[in-house]
């Protein structure tokens, strides 16, 4: 009797562990999904916002074949109901009112080296940093952004990553490279935006190490 009691409660939680993850569907064009339960629809937003990391399964979506073909988890500290990330790093957010990175007000601004994993180097903190910090952010949202990169691969890449408490676990990103001609730049490969950075600004963002 005890077994069929084990086994009787081991499949109730399996159910219920399934039921939990939501269906998703996705939009003709491709770019949003629709949770099938709530209602709720969740647009990708621009590549340059990326999750710190990644919570719970909350939902996934299953082309006509019924294979998975993306998982979407939750965001810590973030409302899922307006929140939620892919295994691509994808954000997909639900809100009427868009989110604009120019108008945060930064918590710090982190620089980090991107191979198989994002490492972080050093940061600028609000509070400790605050010149430089703003120095970042009014170059990168206020500048033009129609400058040329050179021809050929920068000897100095890091992606730089803007934090804010008012959306924690949410980054805000773009590139900083450095070039042996002493040329540095920021910069977006999805909008191409591209800021010429300063010299001073641009030794700041490259501290000479030991190695170096």
């Amino acid at each position: 009797m005890k077994r069929f009691l084990l086994l009787g409660l081991t499949l109730l939680l399996l159910l219920t562990s399934c039921s939990s993850v939501r269906r998703l569907e996705r939009d003709a064009e491709g770019y949003g999904y629709t949770d099938q339960k709530s209602g709720i629809y969740y647009a990708e937003m621009d590549a340059c916002f990326e999750p710190a990391r990644a919570g719970d399964v909350w939902g996934e979506y299953k082309n006509d074949k019924g294979d998975v073909t993306r998982t979407f988890r939750s965001i810590p500290d973030l409302d899922p109901a307006l929140f939620l990330t892919d295994e691509y790093l994808n954000v997909y957010y639900a809100g009427d009112v868009a989110i604009d990175a120019s108008a945060w007000q930064i918590a710090a601004v982190l620089v980090c080296e991107e191979d198989v994993v994002s490492v972080e180097n050093f940061r600028f903190s609000a509070g400790s940093d605050d010149a430089t910090v703003a120095a970042i952010r009014a170059l990168w949202f206020e500048s033009a952004g129609d400058a040329a990169l050179p021809l050929g691969k920068a000897d100095y890449a890091r992606r730089i990553k803007l934090t804010t408490t008012a959306y924690p676990n949410l980054f805000y990103c773009f590139s900083f490279l450095a070039y042996d001609s002493g040329e540095a730049y920021f910069y977006d490969a999805n909008s191409r935006r591209t800021v010429v950075v300063p010299e001073e600004l641009a030794a700041q963002m490259r501290p000479v190490t030991a190695e170096e």
